[in-house]
């Protein structure tokens, strides 16, 4: 039964990803609410939630960045550029994770849903200037400041990254599906360095049930992966025959939903 539900969780998310760039804030709550139902033990139900889906994200950004680098809309500067703090910003999160209840971090990933869907509603306009700065070196610092910032949020709420990337690459002033190329590349090392310290750091936690590596649930990771990668195809393609004004209405449409979701969720049960 659950392995039907995980193999549908994994369509969703492969073609949000492919679509908007990020579909990690569908695939979270999803298995959340999904391992809730189980026999997992509760205070472990968010953590192997948010583990498993960084380690799913692994395979599937990797499908669909080759897809947007071989369309030629993946800046591969800013890339560089945002990775090193990306990945310091991966391992904190990693190592805070205990030290931080599972309340909290719905609550930071919900209200990170809604700040970043305002973002996206309040730059709907396709012709948006760049934000200048006075310096390379100030355009750096704040953009290498804001990785770090990024990936330790990403990687408390399994998020991926993509969904604060990218946002800031709209406020930035770039096209949007570079924005959704670039911001989805560079949840890759979010993902690698947040699937590792889950792993690694967690192998030996109390209470681990059967069938996890750490905080890794892998016969879900594995219905994830199967459907989630041709999924993410089919969004590739859908984003590029749809009008950019409409994919980020669209996407600021996602974020609402998902953080009504999270919040009705603490609140209601």
């Amino acid at each position: 039964m659950f392995f039907i539900v995980y193999l549908i969780i994994g369509v969703t998310f492969g073609f949000l990803a492919g679509l908007i760039g990020n579909g990690g804030l569908i695939l979270v709550p999803s298995m959340i609410f999904a391992l809730s139902c189980t026999d997992m033990p509760a205070h472990l139900t968010v953590h192997i939630a948010i583990g498993t889906s960084l380690a799913a994200m692994l395979f599937t950004i990797a499908t669909t960045s080759w897809n947007h680098f071989n369309k030629g809309n993946l800046n591969i500067s800013m890339f560089l550029l945002l990775t090193p703090g990306m990945l310091l910003g991966s391992w904190l999160g990693g190592v805070l994770i205990n030290f931080i209840n599972e309340i909290i971090l719905i609550h930071i990933l919900a209200i990170c849903c809604m700040l970043a869907a305002w973002n996206a509603l309040h730059n709907t306009s396709n012709h948006k200037k760049p934000i200048q700065f006075k310096s390379k070196h100030t355009f750096n610092f704040v953009l290498v400041s804001m990785s770090i910032t990024i990936a330790c949020i990403a990687t408390l709420s399994g998020v991926g990254g993509a969904f604060l990337t990218m946002p800031l690459l709209l406020y930035l002033g770039f096209p949007i599906r570079q924005c959704i190329a670039t911001a989805s590349a560079c949840a890759f090392p979010v993902a690698l360095i947040g699937t590792c310290s889950y792993i690694i750091l967690h192998y030996n936690a109390p209470d681990l049930p059967e069938h996890t590596l750490g905080y890794v649930y892998w016969p879900a990771l594995l219905c994830l992966i199967t459907t989630s990668i041709p999924a993410s195809k089919l969004g590739i393609l859908m984003s590029y025959r749809l009008k950019q004004r409409f994919l980020k209405v669209l996407l600021a449409f996602c974020l609402i939903l998902i953080g009504l979701a999270l919040l009705l969720k603490i609140y209601i049960s």
